[in-house]
């Protein structure tokens, strides 16, 4: 019968093999992903720590740094940040099929739901 101690390397083992594992493999995903620089942030909450309380002050910070397209993973989220208007203007002309998708009163419904929210007080 196994001892306290010899579960417990057993369990050590499977731990850090499993950590190396899923290392490798998250790795050989993105490889294929070719994104923009950007800071690296933590595990849980991204950069979401770096925007601070004046997020437009600290995305042009980074936009100084990284350049005018940067990736940042926010929460367990990533986004790529067009920080110049010509930067925003290849995006929209590119990768117009993709923002064609949206509902077309998408932004309507984001702007009553904030004044429903407002005219109760919550906000």
């Amino acid at each position: 019968m196994l001892r306290i101690s010899e579960l417990f390397a057993v369990a050590i083992i499977y731990i850090i093999l499993h950590i190396i594992i899923s290392k490798l493999i998250a790795t050989v995903r993105e490889q294929g992903r070719r994104l923009p620089l950007g800071p690296t942030g933590w595990p849980v909450i991204g950069a979401l720590s770096l925007l601070g309380s004046m997020p437009h002050v600290a995305l042009a910070k980074m936009a100084k740094k990284y350049g005018p397209i940067m990736y940042l993973k926010v929460g367990t989220c990533g986004m790529v940040v067009a920080s110049t208007p010509n930067a925003a203007k290849a995006f929209l002309k590119t990768l117009d099929i993709n923002f064609s998708n949206r509902p077309p009163n998408a932004g309507k419904n984001i702007s009553s739901n904030l004044l429903m929210l407002k005219n109760y007080s919550i906000l």
